[in-house]
């Protein structure tokens, strides 16, 4: 039973691509320079937010890492470790080293490289790149 209802989806998957390359070849030529410029508009936007998004990440990184070296080095009697030497440094960590953001930013990052992947095959398939 469960051969069977594999063999199912196969052929379904199967017979979606084949309407979906039918469709394609089907384009006018102005569906598909607006089909390939729309493309290359959410490709590009979808490059440029990843390229932000790993800056804010690599900044959130920088930040987080020097005040865990600065706990890490914390001592109650050695100069440049004292808590009172600390402190100030947490008033210029940025808003976006709060881990809950630093996690969210993670999983936008993912969604975004998987959307970019998909772009670029797509991209492939209509011969650009």
């Amino acid at each position: 039973m469960l051969v069977i209802k594999k063999t199912i989806r196969i052929k379904q998957a199967c017979l979606a691509d084949r309407a979906n390359e039918e469709r394609v070849f089907s384009m006018t030529s102005d569906e598909k320079e607006a089909a390939i410029s729309g493309l290359l508009r959410e490709r590009s936007e979808a490059k440029w937010r990843r390229t932000a998004l790993e800056s804010e990440l690599r900044t959130a990184g920088k930040s987080l890492y020097d005040v865990g070296s600065a706990l890490k080095n914390l001592s109650a009697g050695a100069m440049g470790s004292r808590v009172d030497n600390i402190l100030p440094k947490f008033a210029n960590v940025p808003a976006i080293c709060d881990l809950k953001r630093v996690k969210e930013m993670l999983e936008e990052l993912k969604e975004l490289q998987m959307r970019l992947d998909r772009l670029n095959y797509s991209a492939s398939q209509m011969g650009i790149d």
